[in-house]
């Protein structure tokens, strides 16, 4: 089973900003991982892009801390 890791930047924030072949990326997708600052908290990333997200893609969140703290990142 030969899989690909694409890691597409959600640009400055503002989901009509995100790039065509980011949106073209995400509609090809099986499962999108995004990433989640702080246990339970919502993913910045995952709330602007959502709307181009299929209902077939499998979204899950991890845990990464976005700090300098760089204990609290091994701990993640």
């Amino acid at each position: 089973m030969n899989g690909k890791a694409y890691i597409i930047g959600t640009g400055p924030g503002d989901s009509t900003l995100v790039t065509i072949k980011a949106v073209n990326t995400i509609k090809m997708l099986d499962i999108l991982y995004t990433p989640e600052p702080k246990k339970g908290a919502d993913s910045l990333a995952l709330s602007i892009v959502k709307e181009y997200i299929p209902e077939t893609v499998e979204i899950k969140q991890r845990h990464f801390p976005m700090s300098a703290d760089g204990v609290e990142k091994m701990a993640a």
